[in-house]
């Protein structure tokens, strides 16, 4: 990967498989980024000679969290064979903003969660996006994991400066 690669890039999507015999390839976008990622018009990857561009041709839906893509230059099985589970992605510069109470998954993967009073929950490892809401993953300093899900609720603030998620959660989730 190149130099401060995961400062200026940011993962929004992995090939999963080939499809098909002209070139296509099956794309799972990463979570919350299904409609966006229909959006750009090219992709970096990181292979063993460094970076390459992939341009988009066409883009489809194939089924649930699933886009079939076509990338220009690739036009045969093969070709598409040779991009599976490669990583696409995007320089962070190129996500669109968003409105100030939203914010994209990789933004929150990290943060400090704690609850009103200051008591240090842990930090965001993951969030899984479920039917109902989803998930924060957070993993305490000893690696007891707490589960929250991401509704008003919960969640009272984020804030990306502090670095923090500001949490009230029933006595007990967090222990």
């Amino acid at each position: 990967m190149v130099k401060n690669a995961e400062d200026e890039f940011v993962a929004v999507g992995i090939i999963v498989k080939e499809f098909g015999l002209r070139g296509e390839v099956k794309v799972r976008p990463e979570a919350g980024l299904f409609y966006d990622i229909q959006e750009f018009q090219r992709f970096t990857v990181f292979v063993k000679g460094g970076p390459k561009k992939l341009e988009i041709e066409s883009v489809r839906p194939a089924g649930h969290h699933i886009l079939i893509f076509k990338f220009k230059g690739i036009d045969d099985r093969d070709a598409a064979e040779q991009l599976k589970r490669l990583v696409l992605y995007v320089k962070k510069s190129e996500l669109k903003e968003l409105p100030e109470d939203e914010f994209y998954y990789f933004q929150l993967q990290g943060l400090t969660v704690k609850t009103l009073d200051g008591k240090i929950v842990g930090k965001v490892i993951d969030i899984m996006p479920m039917p109902a809401s989803d998930i924060l993953q957070v993993v305490s300093d000893d690696g007891r994991e707490v589960l929250i899900p991401a509704l008003t609720v919960f969640i009272k603030k984020i804030d990306l400066d502090k670095k923090e998620i500001l949490v009230d959660i029933p006595e007990g989730l967090e222990q």
